[in-house]
């Protein structure tokens, strides 16, 4: 085992939550253009990506492994409640 087998397994395991983070910022800013506005890509992928991770990570720690649809279901639902706090909150 090589100094970067524990890198590409940790980078391996978090690919999904990172995909789902950067391609619903994306979504998002270019469909609600005039309503996320006030909130750079940076930070709604910022927030995607961290929430979709922890949900990612709870549920391997919750159902023993990693892949379950029970999983990525608490994953499409973090990354979905995050972007709604900081995409459509009322700023003032």
């Amino acid at each position: 085992m090589t100094l970067f087998d524990p890198v590409w397994h940790v980078l391996n395991l978090l690919f999904p939550a990172i995909t789902v983070g950067l391609i619903s910022a994306s979504a998002v800013k270019l469909i609600w253009r005039r309503r996320t506005g006030g909130v750079r890509w940076r930070v709604l992928a910022a927030w995607a990506c961290g929430a979709s991770a922890a949900a990612l990570l709870v549920g391997l720690l919750l159902l023993g492994r990693e892949g379950k649809m029970a999983t990525y279901f608490g994953m499409v639902l973090a990354c979905a409640l995050s972007l709604l706090r900081v995409g459509f909150a009322r700023r003032s």
